[in-house]
């Protein structure tokens, strides 16, 4: 009884642990962009590290994907993409 009272409830925190780190390494570990908007060439362009970005700039984080993967006819973007 005391071994559920407790074994339960540690198991539960370090899966928890686990996952949470898990997460954010997967989140971390992506080749991410940061894109700001140039008038001159209408369009977004990749910042050099160690730019400033200022509070008027209009700033993108993007992320490439692998299109290799979709299906030959295309990938519909619906809604249910967003949730």
């Amino acid at each position: 009884m005391i071994l559920a009272i407790v074994g339960i409830p540690v198991v539960f925190s370090l899966g928890f642990a686990l996952g949470a780190y898990m997460r954010g390494a997967a989140y971390e570990n992506q080749d991410w962009q940061v894109l700001r908007w140039n008038p001159d060439i209408l369009g977004y362009r990749p910042l050099i590290l160690g730019s400033y970005i200022y509070p008027d700039d209009n700033v993108v984080m993007s992320l490439e994907m692998d299109n290799e993967t979709f299906p030959e006819d295309g990938l519909q973007y619906t809604q249910d993409d967003c949730e």
